[in-house]
């Protein structure tokens, strides 16, 4: 009976071999339809390039896929002739032959980080150290680097960080290889956008221009506050919103954001979501050259895309799709879901790939949600105002200009110095005297802290107060401060007069002085809490401003109404 129960399991087991080599013929067969044959060759190869012209990821490519990049990056103007664009057949044959070369366990990564139920890879301390040196020997491998080799010569200690290092390591997922040429690259790119004295440091907003600003506060990329169902943050572009005066303006606002990302360590290791959402007629508004520029930079940036989200609703962005798919690394390429929906349908189809309805900023008219975008715009200023960032700019520039990001002052014994961020984070107690108070119930409660009573104040000091305080000498320097920031202040948005404030306290605390105010007794003086010192800074500004003419109210007779006549022109 056992023989004859091996020998039906032996017959299925045949039957179930015929048909997976049926279903790849049909398939091959289908492929080869589409392109010739040559396209399915896994024995050519071609150098696509990752981030940098000069540093080429081999990966396995073919004849009818250079002739189509040869196309599709040989277009040089908006209005581009439909011969030029690649067509759904040609695209679809380079991702299923990119599929075809993945093995069975990669495929299934592919789907779970598109629905957002993949796992990260664990790390080990000895694995990771392990890789890195990896990685040092593969970037030597590298033949073209002179972006690299320059901020090298710039600032080693910023090149070789380890934290820097391990960002690029786990976004090719501990390819060493992969992750030299994205380190490589990512120096050609900033070189490219930002110049050479900022090669060697990290890129903050006081080193975007007002152009650069003006695309980053505009809104249409944006961080969403809400995380998918993997707890992968999500990288929102509405493209029906894109406003910008030069191309380099969007390139270094998406630098800048997504290098900010790139500092979680926990989208590092799972990356991010991607959702493209355009409702409306693009038209003549795609530019194949900046849709490549634009790829190239993700490419080389130290963050994965785990997955790629097109929603759309008419067939010309399907064009804008196809190219950036072209530009697409391998991994990114793989991982792009279209989903040609209504704008009322469009929510309901992301969340089955784990992103939460109506988490998108659009709304069906067209108007674009950015209250969460100006927050995070204001944490990272706060961060970057209360971090070292702008003292490891200052330390790590090597031409002889000084950062704008990092103020000089000077200090009332005459010597020059910069404003330190540590001095704006730490956060003075507030000083209240020593007043013994008692709660609702009756019961005594202990008094805050007192703080030792100052009796004569220095030059650097703020004295709060009226009168003969005003010729304070530190009260001068206040004044001469405010002066200089006034007009930025007054066009500022309120988040912006805040950090403006504090960048003044900043100052006033980074010459030894104190803000101070009497004591109860008035025989001395007491140093006040950062936040009401902020607080005395924007009373000062507001107390500078014009003063509007009273205006009398002038009763009128009968059932006349009340007449206002400026106090300036009474007969």
């Amino acid at each position: 009976m056992e023989f004859y129960w091996n020998k039906i399991l032996t017959g299925l087991v045949h039957l179930f071999l015929l048909n997976s080599s049926a279903v790849r013929a049909t398939t091959q067969a289908e492929c080869n339809k589409r392109t010739p044959q040559s396209t399915l060759n896994p024995k050519s190869t071609m150098a696509f390039s990752h981030g940098d012209n000069n540093t080429p990821i081999p990966f396995q490519q073919s004849q009818s896929f250079r002739s189509l990049k040869r196309k599709f990056e040989g277009t040089k103007n908006h209005n581009a002739s439909a011969s030029l664009v690649p067509s759904q057949a040609e695209v679809d044959a380079l991702v299923a032959r990119d599929m075809n070369e993945l093995t069975g366990k990669e495929r299934e990564q592919v789907l779970h980080d598109i629905h957002g139920v993949a796992d990260f890879p664990d790390e080990t301390p000895l694995e990771v150290e392990r890789r890195l040196a990896e990685l040092e020997t593969q970037i030597q491998r590298v033949a073209s680097k002179s972006a690299y080799q320059q901020a090298l010569a710039h600032s080693e200690a910023y090149v070789k960080d380890r934290t820097f290092r391990l960002k690029f390591l786990r976004a090719d997922l501990f390819n060493t290889r992969r992750a030299a040429s994205r380190l490589v690259g990512f120096f050609e790119q900033k070189l490219l956008i930002f110049g050479a004295n900022k090669l060697a440091r990290d890129i903050t907003l006081e080193d975007l221009d007002h152009d650069d600003l003006a695309v980053l506060n505009n809104g249409h990329m944006q961080f969403l506050p809400q995380k998918d169902m993997g707890g992968r943050s999500i990288f929102c572009d509405i493209r029906s919103r894109e406003r910008f005066a030069n191309h380099s303006n969007l390139l270094r606002a998406l630098f800048y954001m997504l290098m900010a990302q790139a500092e979680d360590e926990e989208a590092q290791q799972k990356g991010i979501v991607g959702v493209v959402y355009n409702f409306s007629l693009l038209g003549d508004r795609i530019d194949q050259q900046a849709i490549l520029r634009s790829a190239k930079l993700r490419n080389s940036l130290p963050i994965r895309f785990a997955a790629m989200h097109y929603c759309f609703n008419h067939p010309s962005f399907v064009d804008f799709i196809n190219y950036e798919r072209l530009s697409f690394d391998t991994h990114t390429r793989a991982r792009c879901r279209a989903h040609k929906v209504s704008a009322t349908d469009f929510h309901s189809e992301l969340v089955s790939f784990g992103i939460a309805a109506r988490s998108v900023p659009a709304s069906l008219i067209g108007g674009l949600r950015t209250k969460s975008h100006q927050e995070w715009i204001h944490s990272r200023r706060k961060k970057e105002l209360t971090s070292g960032m702008a003292k490891s700019a200052h330390l790590s520039s090597f031409s002889g200009s000084k950062p704008k990001n990092i103020p000089l002052i000077e200090c009332e014994d005459g010597t020059v110095r910069t404003v330190q961020p540590s001095t704006q984070a730490k956060l003075v107690p507030n000083l209240i005297e020593n007043v013994e108070t008692t709660s609702d119930s009756g019961e005594s409660v202990s008094p805050p802290p007192t703080r030792r009573v100052v009796e004569e104040p220095s030059p650097g000091d703020v004295l709060f107060g009226r009168g003969k305080v005003k010729e304070h000498p530190g009260n001068i320097r206040l004044h001469q401060l405010i002066e200089k920031r006034r007009s930025r202040y007054e066009v500022a948005e309120k988040w912006e007069k805040t950090v403006i404030s504090e960048e003044i306290v900043a100052i006033i605390k980074e010459c030894s002085g104190r803000f101070l105010r009497p004591t109860v007794s008035g025989e001395g003086w007491l140093e006040v809490d950062k936040e009401i010192a902020r607080e005395k800074v924007s009373h000062t500004f507001r107390s500078l401003r014009p003063k509007i003419p009273k205006r009398r109210k002038i009763q009128g007779g009968g059932n006349r109404a009340g007449l206002y006549l400026s106090l300036n022109n009474r007969l």
